[in-house]
């Protein structure tokens, strides 16, 4: 695993009700371009260079006035309304950081995080590839399925249907110039040296424990106890789910426990989850459940095909883990999944 060279969390700021905590991490590890390498022939052809770099990773924590995580909500859009909401409707910055701050922030993220993790070459990262929408009247950031016969879900982008299920599918397709096929490797977009140097001068702020801190407080007033246990392979509840798998226990306040398993992606770094991650995502799975009806209903709201064997193997996976957590939480997991 990559060793992290810089770590810190701090609070960004706040507006209408909600408040954001940053973490930013730099990691030195090996990093792959796309160039000429040596064959076992001796002749130089196209291939993976690897060598050594940094990769910068962000991610947040969105919570309300009482310290509840806000799941549902993209750290991106949150920062991105503290940069563009004006003060006079209560828009906030965090201690030591000014508007300009978070502007460079919100560029920084949208342009470098997760540098070590590129679909595509620098041909066609300049190309704007990836900004192509399969449906042009929508976000390219909306997931679902964007034209007919469209078999499988994915985000509203080119690169990530095939030529051979889109006449403009762009994912496996060679690059006009180096012939990189998209998505055949992550390759690496090396680190400039000002945003280097701007990331680790955020460590004059003040650390924050953001929602993770405030729901560990609230959940031994409500007697919840947590412990990480350790890593595992795979998340049993959806196996196809890439990312850290932990193995982790609540125990409630009568001292039932309960063990689950929980998946942060990989533009987390490897770091352990929190209490926050853990029930502020059981507690949407919880309410998922009790908002359907029914099955179909539960599938559609989450963007499944109901009638695929996935979507119903997830559902029984989630209606499961919802048994557990309620006998472990007892009374309390009412108050939770009411909030």
């Amino acid at each position: 695993m990559d060793k992290p060279t810089f770590h810190h969390t701090f609070l960004a700021g706040s507006t209408a009700g909600e408040s954001l905590t940053l973490t930013v991490e730099l990691r030195e590890g090996i990093r792959r371009q796309w160039g000429e390498v040596t064959n076992a022939l001796g002749a130089r052809v196209p291939g993976i260079v690897e060598g050594r770099g940094l990769e910068l990773s962000i991610c947040g924590e969105v919570y309300d006035a009482r310290g509840r995580d806000l799941g549902g909500v993209q750290p991106v859009d949150a920062l991105r309304r503290l940069v563009t909401v004006p003060v006079t409707e209560r828009s906030t910055v965090g201690p030591g950081l000014d508007r300009a701050d978070l502007a460079r922030l919100l560029e920084i993220w949208e342009r470098w995080h997760l540098n070590g993790m590129q679909a595509g070459c620098a041909h066609q990262r300049a190309a704007g590839w990836n900004t192509r929408p399969i449906d042009p009247s929508k976000p390219t950031g909306t997931y679902g399925k964007h034209y007919p016969g469209q078999k499988h879900s994915s985000w509203n982008m080119l690169t990530w249907v095939r030529r051979a299920e889109h006449p403009e599918g762009l994912l496996s397709e060679p690059c006009p110039e180096c012939g990189y096929r998209y998505g055949s490797a992550w390759l690496s977009e090396s680190l400039p040296a000002d945003v280097e140097a701007f990331v680790l001068d955020l460590r004059r702020l003040p650390a924050s424990s953001g929602a993770s801190g405030q729901a560990e407080r609230r959940a031994k007033w409500d007697g919840i106890n947590f412990q990480v246990l350790g890593r595992v392979d795979k998340n049993p509840n959806n196996p196809d789910m890439e990312g850290d798998h932990w193995r982790v226990m609540l125990t409630g306040p009568a001292g039932v426990s309960t063990t689950l398993i929980f998946t942060k992606g990989y533009g987390h770094g490897g770091a352990r989850p929190a209490l926050a991650e853990v029930l502020g995502c059981l507690v949407s799975d919880a309410q998922s459940l009790e908002g359907a009806r029914s099955f179909e209903e539960w599938a559609r709201e989450l963007g499944y095909d109901p009638d695929s064997r996935k979507a119903e193997r997830i559902y029984k996976a989630v209606v499961a883990q919802t048994d557990k957590l309620k006998a472990a939480l007892g009374p309390v997991y009412r108050k939770l999944v009411a909030a």
